[in-house]
């Protein structure tokens, strides 16, 4: 179980410690991609009449709620340091600018 936890980490951790901006685009490109599939498949089965699912497709489904959940939020992390690097770059350029107009 353990093994798990760990997988489900280093899915949370792939997003955030990609380093640059088109390894980050393919990667969610292919993950998500993946993820995508599987899931579109999972509701096709499921949503079919003669469907019995059993405790394995109630386990399945619970496992992929938890790699998709930790890819999500890993996204989301990505997402929010992004958007504090902008801001850290836009207060810097202000203070430039207001050092500049004080110096000139």
């Amino acid at each position: 179980m353990t093994s798990f936890w760990v997988g489900c980490f280093v899915v949370f951790l792939l997003p955030v410690v990609t380093p640059r901006g088109k390894v980050f685009l393919w990667l969610t490109l292919a993950f998500g991609g993946c993820l995508i599939t599987l899931w579109v498949q999972h509701i096709y089965v499921t949503s079919k009449p003669e469907y019995t699912g059993g405790v394995g497709s109630t386990l399945g489904a619970a496992v992929m709620i938890c790699v998709t959940a930790a890819w999500i939020l890993g996204l989301a992390v990505r997402y929010a340091c992004w958007l504090v690097q902008l801001k850290r770059e836009e207060i810097l350029e202000r203070r430039e600018q207001k050092a500049h107009q004080r110096d000139g």
